[in-house]
């Protein structure tokens, strides 16, 4: 398992989303868990979103 470093503003680069983002317990979770999607198991980030709405699901 890689080691991660908490940079000390509180802020870090969404490794999805691409922009500055606080460091929340939850959204250390959330990019940890993206960055496994993503390295260990091959996802792209294209199929990975963040914090979506019912309204955003398409039910076909």
């Amino acid at each position: 398992m890689p080691t991660f470093l908490i940079p000390n503003s509180g802020y870090i680069t969404c490794i999805v989303r691409k922009k500055d983002i606080q460091l929340k317990p939850e959204e250390i979770v959330r990019q940890l868990y993206a960055a496994r999607l993503i390295n260990q198991y091959g996802y792209t980030k294209k199929r990975i979103k963040f914090e979506l709405t019912m309204q955003n699901l398409a039910l076909h």
